[in-house]
């Protein structure tokens, strides 16, 4: 076209190369005038036949001759200048010049030529503003004029004059409005492609930054279409499988097993298979044997995916479990070793206790006996735990009416010795039964863990105070002494695993620090609460809360598992 074309960045790597594939070997303007003139040329062309044909006496006047070369001299020059290097004024001679060549073809009466002004004027409305078009239909008014003296002999305003003027001008208005239209609209369409070229940059920016994301944890994540078809699959999964990274549909290399060296999965069975089938599953485990050799422990998930086009699909999920599995194995052959190691001097212990026992007839040195008899059986009841999984303790049944008041007894029987022998005084206040429904084992852990604590950061002539009461439905125990005590930050952090306080890991006093978070999990499996208060130097309260039942009973009836001395795992402050 005639007028400057605005420049437009284009924002997108496939957009330019689109908008370069577009582009004419010539500039919009230099095509849109020579398209103008050619088919005007081309129609001049075709009216020099036909006047040869129909009417060759009307091609022999100067008028026709220096029309038609003008035309011809017009359009050669046009197909020779650079427009694109000139100012859009120039263009206007063009159209302005057809004109007055077409106004001297309209001289000779035989031909009726006028109507090829619609080119030059359609031209000039199109692409140039009303100062043009007034100044052509000017010059048109001035061609009709001289014809009019050339033929009539007399100038004036004649109805040919008239018509011709107001039937051009309405066409000039017509094709300025439609052209402005046309140029608001392209402006339109221009906008919306940039727009339309910037969300698309943005979106492959942001499919790029997620694939990036994706690619860098350790997780393996499959995206699969309706059909089945492997949309995504970032690095972790592709490894995994051996998949190619240019077709992530390819077959992969890796063989997957329900267990480790066991049998190959068959087809149906196979995570992917079962997640095109439409099944959803959390952490279903495989063993996969790799293209390098080597196994791997994997855990899938599947669940729906859908994005906001409605467009549905299924996103699997792989995590690498072989380090977890391998360290349960781990674990339990440790286990195992030092069950067999302990329950050897054990054996030994309940044997030698056994046959003191039973040879003497002294009622303290049997009683003793008996308190090391039943320490070694919690020992050894313990170390069994130490085979079982998580599920079968979780699943063995445990609970049964207990007599929490019977248990701290015991406690406080089993550390009697050891409070004497460290110059502390270990007080019970538990006048009456308490009855709780939990597992008796369990509750002598809890107990054994505070006294136990209690007495190691209690110093020489300190007390140490345990009661067990019962109120209504909650039964409540506390273990208070006069010892160290601990910060408020230090009690914020009591059940961490491994923690130990300032004071304690001061002391000489050996321990973990795993105690307090047993005590924890065992009091919420009995659906009760602890809370601690200490002070340094002020000494440690512990209060436990545990459902009740509101009958009473005596201590000897219905006390559940009996709980006796014996020690227990500690742990410390």
């Amino acid at each position: 076209m005639v007028a400057p074309t605005p420049s437009r960045r284009v924002t997108s790597d496939g957009a330019l190369a689109r908008s370069r594939a577009l582009t004419p070997a010539v500039s919009t303007r230099t095509y849109s005038v020579w398209l103008a003139q050619l088919l005007l040329a081309g129609i001049i062309v075709i009216l020099v036949l036909m006047a040869q044909a129909l009417a060759p006496q009307a091609t022999t006047s100067w008028t026709f001759t220096a029309g038609i070369s003008i035309i011809i001299v017009t359009t050669a020059a046009t197909l020779a200048v650079p427009w694109d290097r000139l100012p859009e004024a120039f263009v206007l001679v063009v159209p302005l010049v057809d004109i007055a060549a077409i106004g001297l073809l309209t001289i000779d009466p035989l031909l009726s030529v006028g109507s090829l002004w619609l080119f030059p004027v359609v031209w000039i409305a199109t692409y140039f503003g009303h100062v043009a078009i007034v100044g052509g239909l000017g010059l048109i008014t001035l061609c009709i004029v001289i014809r009019d003296v050339a033929i009539l002999g007399q100038p004036g305003p004649t109805m040919r004059l008239i018509v011709t003027l107001l039937s051009f001008g309405f066409i000039s208005l017509f094709m300025r409005t439609s052209a402005a239209q046309n140029r608001a609209f392209k402006q339109l369409l221009s906008r919306q492609a940039d727009k339309l070229a910037a969300t698309v940059e943005r979106t492959s920016r942001q499919e790029r930054e997620v694939s990036l994301l994706l690619d860098a944890v350790d997780v393996g994540v499959v995206r699969l279409s309706e059909r089945g078809d492997i949309v995504y699959a970032n690095e972790t999964y592709r490894e995994l499988y051996g998949l190619d990274p240019g077709d992530p549909a390819a077959r992969a290399r890796s063989v997957e097993y329900d267990g480790f060296r066991g049998r190959p999965l068959p087809p149906d069975r196979q995570p992917l298979a079962r997640a095109v089938a439409g099944e959803r599953f959390v952490d279903e485990r495989l063993w996969l044997f790799d293209q390098h050799g080597e196994w791997f422990a994997l855990s899938f998930s599947a669940r729906d995916l859908t994005d906001d086009s409605d467009e549905s699909g299924t996103l699997l999920v792989v995590h690498d479990i072989t380090d977890v599995i391998r360290a349960e194995s781990d674990r339990q052959s440790l286990a195992a070793r030092v069950s067999h190691e302990l329950r050897n001097p054990l054996t030994a212990v309940l044997g030698y206790s056994e046959m003191l026992s039973d040879d003497t007839d002294e009622e303290r040195t049997r009683d003793r006996a008996e308190a090391i008899n039943t320490a070694a059986e919690r020992m050894m009841r313990m170390i069994g735990e130490l085979l079982e999984t998580p599920a079968a303790q979780a699943a063995k049944p445990v609970r049964q009416t207990t007599n929490l008041g019977q248990i701290c007894a015991d406690a406080v029987t089993a550390f009697d010795p050891a409070a004497r022998l460290a110059g502390i005084v270990l007080r019970l206040d538990t006048a009456e039964a308490v009855i709780v429904d939990g597992d008796a084992f369990r509750l002598r852990q809890v107990v054994d863990n505070l006294v136990s604590n209690a007495l190691k950061y209690t110093l020489k002539g300190g007390r140490v105070r345990i009661a067990a009461t019962h109120d209504g439905d909650t039964a409540t125990l506390v273990v208070s002494d006069t010892g160290v005590g601990m910060s408020h930050s230090e009690v914020q952090r009591i059940f961490e695993p491994y923690f130990r306080s300032d004071s304690a890991r001061a002391s000489a006093t050996q321990g973990t620090g795993l105690g307090m978070g047993i005590v924890k999990s065992i009091v919420a499996e009995h659906n009760g609460t602890i809370a601690v208060q200490s002070e340094p130097g002020a000494g440690t309260k512990v209060t436990v809360t545990l459902p009740a039942r509101p009958e009473r009973h005596d201590p000897a009836d219905g006390a559940g598992e009996p709980a006796t001395a014996g020690a227990a795992e500690v742990s410390e402050r």
